[in-house]
């Protein structure tokens, strides 16, 4: 290493006025970007390579947790899957379950309507005088079997699927408190009237429970069905008619028209059996 004394005159002027400047910090914050230029090339480098790295690292960071993110399905950007029409997975499923608890009101709409009438057609026959019309009451009340399980059928669905939580149902609403307290009884007094019709009419000699039991059971039936009747008579005509209207269609319209034709030809069929039988004559 040369002597301080054999270095240039303007070199040791220079290191002079380095050690006599009054601002120490400045003499070392010039010699950092002097030791990185001498290592990299060039001053500042090696800063702008930490950047580097630490935004490098950063982003490796980041990718990780959106693909932490993606695997659990909770992406921030992610979209749901589309069907071809446009929906989401989801709100497809979303309204196939509207259409369904839709569907279940027109087909249990539509059989009340049947039932309704036909059951006014069976009283009939009780006003004119059972023991004169006796094979039409019979006939009729074959005919009343199938719309009455089918319509069992489609409100115990209802009833299980709303009680079960189904979100569809739910958000649909139950019926009026009423109707829900004399639902049930509606049920067991239709059976009952159509059990012990049955036995009344198949049994010879008639026994005094069947026929007592067949006249008990439609007068409780009778009051429990006025109120049923009272309390659906708003909706059900449209609910009836709704599948032969094109304002709001639902999809399974041919299913629920078949359903009610098929249980009409059963029913049919089974009044027709019934026409060979061998009719006891009834107790006054």
């Amino acid at each position: 290493m040369p002597l301080p004394s054999d270095m240039p005159k303007s070199q040791g002027a220079v290191e002079d006025a380095r050690t006599s400047s009054p601002l120490p910090p400045a003499r070392e914050s010039t010699r950092k970007p002097t030791a990185i230029a001498r290592t990299t090339g060039h001053a500042g480098a090696g800063w702008i390579g930490h950047t580097r790295r630490g935004a490098r690292k950063g982003v490796e960071r980041v990718g990780a947790g959106r693909a932490v993110r993606d695997s659990c399905g909770v992406a921030g950007n992610a979209k749901a899957p589309v069907s071809d029409d446009g929906q989401s997975e989801g709100d497809a499923a979303s309204e196939r379950d509207r259409h369904g608890v839709l569907a279940n009101e027109r087909l249990t709409g539509a059989l009340g309507a049947v039932l309704l009438v036909l059951f006014a057609v069976e009283g009939l026959t009780v006003v004119l005088h059972v023991h004169s019309t006796l094979p039409a009451h019979v006939f009729i009340g074959m005919l009343l079997v199938p719309p009455v399980l089918v319509k069992i059928a489609t409100t115990g669905h209802r009833f299980s699927r709303y009680y079960l939580g189904d979100p569809a149902y739910v958000d649909r609403g139950p019926p009026m408190w009423l109707l829900r307290l004399v639902g049930p009884f509606v049920v067991l007094t239709s059976a009952a009237v159509l059990a012990t019709g049955i036995a009344d009419t198949v049994l010879d000699p008639v026994p005094r429970w069947a026929d007592l039991g067949h006249k008990a059971s439609f007068v409780l039936w009778f009051g429990c069905m006025t109120i049923h009747v009272l309390g659906h008579l708003r909706k059900t005509p449209s609910l009836a008619t709704a599948d032969w209207r094109h304002d709001h269609p639902v999809p399974g319209r041919g299913r629920r028209v078949a359903i009610i034709g098929t249980t009409l030809c059963v029913g049919l069929l089974l009044g027709v059996w019934s026409m060979g039988w061998h009719l006891p004559t009834p107790r006054g």
